[in-house]
């Protein structure tokens, strides 16, 4: 199939699958300005399924943002793709030809879909936080592009100067707390401070990085699944520098996971480190698979569980928090160390000074985010605030199979919700307040 007429089945099979809804912005100005979740909304909606990739414009945040997620009020990655539109245009395409060739054609799409539909616009966070992302449709979005605040970013497209907070996405395929797919384009001076919870490819800020730049930003959620990292679960030949890591990471069977990258295939990693706990298999503290050189990157062997060599430079706590271990990193405009900050590790001076006043607040209000705190003699742990909350735990049938109510005070709290009797396999905790989920993380029992 000539890629004109690919390009006409996937225009015929847009115009479709587009909905109609009331514009509160004139989307085609050359800069636009979002101020609130409903715009925000907006801007998503007409993203997806080959509505508006926003090539030459920038898109600026003018506030902090609240989306307010929760099952019920799920969110819209910007540049994602939903299955149902792609099974309509297999279905186009197959009426008119031979469907013996899908595979080729499906290489055909990937790089179609970078062209036309993923965001190629600058999207600039002018410091500001997006928080309340909520995602668990793992069906509904087509999986060869990805799940976050982004689904996918285009070669000639940026993401600057934000912060992603307070969320809960959970993806089958290249999960990210700021983009699932980042095809070339630059995400710059970004963080996110969420949990991941994915199937393949999962990463802290990006799912996958393909050809992409990735430069100043850190993650400090905790990342589970196959070919997980801190930071991104899978770079190609792409370029990750000046970058941080701090959540711990949990692999699936079978997988690759490390404190910053879970698989690195030829790409470029610069003036790195992790100190996230690193599980699984074929794990490194840094670097769980690795296919380059990798320049001054180092992590913590006593946080990570972790000692290996050679993809990574392995170093005590007492040795991560002194600048002297950083020889040749920019410490007087990108990065700072301060034993009052960032518990005594390094951090990214560039952004903490592009922080909005409200988003600094915002981000101290993170640092007690509610998380999963591992298991300890057979229980389960969670970093809550002090309140009163419901803890469960499902199968994969969805059959609730425990629950009980605790009252917990800030910090690490034991739960007495028990596994050590459970039999083997894969549960998901759900803990909710008030009647709203508020986390959701993959178990496994072994």
């Amino acid at each position: 199939m000539k890629k004109l007429d690919l390009i006409k089945v996937f225009a015929i099979t847009a115009v479709i699958a587009s909905e109609t809804f009331a514009q509160t912005i004139d989307w085609s100005a050359p800069n636009i300005t979002i101020t609130t979740a409903a715009q925000l909304k907006e801007f998503a909606a007409m993203s997806i399924n080959g509505g508006n990739n926003f090539r030459g414009q920038t898109i600026k945040l003018g506030n902090n943002i609240d989306l307010n997620g929760n099952d019920n009020n799920q969110w819209t990655p910007i540049g994602g793709l939903e299955d149902a539109f792609m099974e309509s245009f297999i279905e186009n395409y197959c009426n008119e030809n031979d469907c013996s060739e899908l595979d080729e054609i499906y290489d055909e799409m990937f790089a179609l879909y970078n062209n036309l539909f993923a965001f190629q616009g600058i999207f600039d966070g002018a410091g500001f936080v997006v928080s309340g992302i909520y995602t668990d449709e793992i069906d509904r979005w087509w999986h060869w592009i990805g799940v976050g605040l982004f689904g996918a970013v285009g070669d000639e497209g940026t993401i600057k100067n934000l912060g992603v907070s307070d969320s809960y996405i959970e993806s089958d395929y290249r999960g990210g707390g700021l983009a699932g797919l980042n095809n070339g384009g630059t995400i710059e001076n970004c963080y996110a401070t969420i949990d991941i919870d994915g199937d393949h490819s999962v990463g802290g800020l990006v799912g996958w990085n393909v050809y992409g730049t990735i430069k100043n930003c850190y993650a400090t959620g905790n990342v589970n699944g196959f070919r997980a990292g801190g930071l991104v679960g899978v770079t190609v030949r792409g370029t990750i520098t000046n970058c941080y890591a701090t959540g711990n990471v949990e692999g699936d069977a079978g997988s690759s996971c490390g404190g910053l990258v879970g698989w690195n295939d030829y790409g470029t990693i610069e003036n790195c480190y992790a100190i996230g706990n690193v599980k699984g298999m074929n794990v490194g503290g840094l670097v769980g698979n690795n296919y380059n050189e990798i320049t001054s990157g180092y992590y913590d062997s006593e946080t990570s569980g972790q000692s290996d060599e050679g993809k990574g430079e392995p170093k005590t706590t007492a040795e991560m928090k002194q600048q002297s271990t950083y020889s040749g990193w920019d410490f007087a405009n990108i990065w700072a160390i301060d034993p009052a900050k960032n518990n005594g590790y390094p951090y990214l001076d560039v952004i903490e000074n592009a922080k909005t006043p409200i988003a600094k607040k915002s981000t101290k209000k993170t640092a007690q985010t509610i998380n999963f705190a591992g298991i300890k003699n057979g229980q389960i742990n969670l970093n809550l605030k002090a309140g009163t909350y419901t803890v469960q735990l499902y199968n994969l049938q969805g059959r609730l199979v425990k629950s009980v109510d605790i009252t917990a005070t800030n910090g690490i709290n034991a739960t007495n919700l028990r596994i050590d009797n459970l039999s083997k396999g894969i549960f998901i905790l759900n803990v909710k307040q008030a009647g709203v989920s508020l986390l959701k993380q993959k178990i496994t029992v072994k």
